[in-house]
C-alpha cells in the first residue's frame, strides 16, 4: 500500500520542498530549485540547465522579423548582382560612338538579359516568401513544443507533490510506529 521507504537522508534533501505550500511552477523547475528525484521526466544532465527551451514567443518573433537568407535566396542574389553589372557594362557600351563586333553582339543580347534578371528577381521574391512562411512554421512548432514542455512539467510538478504528501503520510505514520532511526535520538 504504501511505497518502498527510502533512507531518511532522501527525505531531508527535499525537506526544504515540504515546506512549501504549492506545486513548484515550470521556472523553479527549469532554474533547479526542485530536487530532481521529485520530477517524473527529470532533464539530461547534458542539458546545459534548459537555455533551449527559455526562449520566449518575443524572441522567436524577433527571429522571425530576422530571417535569415537561405542558400538558395543568397545564391539568387549574387547571380542577379552578377547580371546586373553585366548589364550596366552593355548599357555602357550603348552610348559609345564606335562599337567592334562583340559588343554590338552583347549589345543585341541586352534584352534578353534584362528579362532574366527580372525573372531571377521574381524567383527570389518566391523563395523569400517561402523561407518566411517555413521560419513562422517552424517557430509555430517550437512555441508548440515548449507548451507540450510547460504542460509536462505542470504534470510531473503536480506529480511531485502527490508523492511528497503520501511520504509526508508514510513518515508520519513511521513516527507513531516509532520504526525510523534519528541520529540525534528523537524525532524533530
Amino acid at each position: 500500500m504504501y511505497p518502498e521507504p527510502r533512507p531518511l537522508r532522501a527525505y531531508l534533501k527535499t525537506h526544504e520542498s515540504a515546506l512549501s505550500d504549492h506545486a513548484p511552477d515550470a521556472e523553479e523547475v527549469k532554474t533547479g530549485k526542485v530536487d530532481p528525484s521529485l520530477l517524473a521526466n527529470p532533464p539530461p544532465p547534458s542539458s546545459g540547465g534548459g537555455d533551449i527551451a527559455n526562449s520566449t514567443e518575443a524572441d522567436e518573433s524577433h527571429q522571425e522579423t530576422e530571417a535569415e537568407k537561405s542558400l538558395v535566396v543568397d545564391a539568387i542574389s549574387k547571380r542577379i548582382k552578377a547580371l546586373g553589372k553585366k548589364a550596366q557594362r552593355l548599357r555602357e557600351y550603348k552610348q559609345q560612338a564606335e562599337l567592334n563586333e562583340d559588343q554590338k553582339s552583347a549589345i543585341s543580347g541586352l534584352p534578353l538579359l534584362e528579362a532574366s534578371i527580372k525573372e531571377l528577381e521574381s524567383i527570389k521574391k518566391t523563395a523569400e516568401g517561402l523561407e518566411i512562411s517555413a521560419q513562422r512554421t517552424r517557430n509555430q512548432e517550437r512555441i508548440e513544443q515548449q507548451k507540450q514542455a510547460d504542460q509536462r512539467i505542470a504534470e510531473a510538478s503536480q506529480q511531485a507533490e502527490v508523492r511528497l504528501r503520501e511520504c509526508s503520510i508514510w513518515t508520519q505514520y513511521q513516527i507513531k510506529l516509532g520504526r525510523l532511526p534519528f541520529s540525534h535520538g528523537s524525532p524533530p
